[in-house]
Formats: structure tokens, C-alpha cells, sequence
């Protein structure tokens, strides 16, 4: 199976899993291939794109991206009351936010798969 339709298969399905538990759901999600950002969130039109890469990452780091955009729908922005609630969702949400900021160019060059979470 190509990492294109792998990636596509792990992004609907934790979208699937999360909007349930943030309670709200995406009009569309569109999986890109962007080199500049894991993904991004349309309020408005309540579309949520993804950039396939963040599945080379561990899952749990998918499901936080997948958190933070699925958030957007509910807080349009970064606020106090935005990260509030994506910790009722992964109460370890920094962890992840920290291992992605450290793990990104790789990921996004794709230069490398990592396995496993480490701080």
C-alpha cells in the first residue's frame, strides 16, 4: 500500500474517532501535500486540511494535529479557552505539540520515519 493511500486511510479514521469526542464534524477533509504547515482549519466553510506527512509521525502525534484542527471548529483561534479544551480532549497535548516542533523538518522533508514518541 503506497504511504499516499496509507495516509489517507489513518486520517479518516481519526477524524472519524475525534470529532466525536470534540462534538463537532467537518463539512470536508482534505489530506495536501504541503511543505509548510500540518494542517489548517475553515471555520466557515468547516473544512479541515491535513497534510499527509504528519502519518509519519506517531499516531499519537496524528491525533493531536487531528484534535487541533478538529478545535478550530469550536474556537477559531489560539485562546486560553482553544487550548483549554484540546486538553479535555489529550490531556498531554504539550508533549506532542513539543515533539512535533522538534521532529517537523524531518517529517516535512521526509527525510526520515520515526517510530516512536520521545520527548
Amino acid at each position: 500500500m503506497s504511504k499516499l493511500i496509507e495516509a489517507h486511510r489513518i486520517i479518516k479514521e481519526r477524524v472519524l474517532i475525534y470529532a466525536e469526542k470534540v462534538g463537532e464534524y467537518p463539512r470536508k477533509v482534505l489530506i495536501k501535500d504541503v511543505k509548510s504547515r500540518w494542517g489548517s482549519c475553515s471555520s466557515r466553510t468547516r473544512t479541515v486540511n491535513i497534510n499527509w506527512r504528519i502519518t509519519l509521525a506517531p499516531l499519537e502525534i496524528v491525533d493531536y494535529l487531528i484534535v487541533h484542527e478538529l478545535s478550530h471548529l469550536k474556537h477559531p483561534n489560539h485562546s486560553r479557552e482553544f487550548w483549554s479544551f484540546v486538553s479535555t480532549i489529550l490531556p498531554d497535548y504539550k508533549k506532542s505539540k513539543k515533539w512535533l516542533r522538534k521532529n517537523q523538518e524531518q517529517l516535512l522533508n521526509g527525510s526520515i520515519k520515526i517510530d516512536a514518541a520521545a520527548d
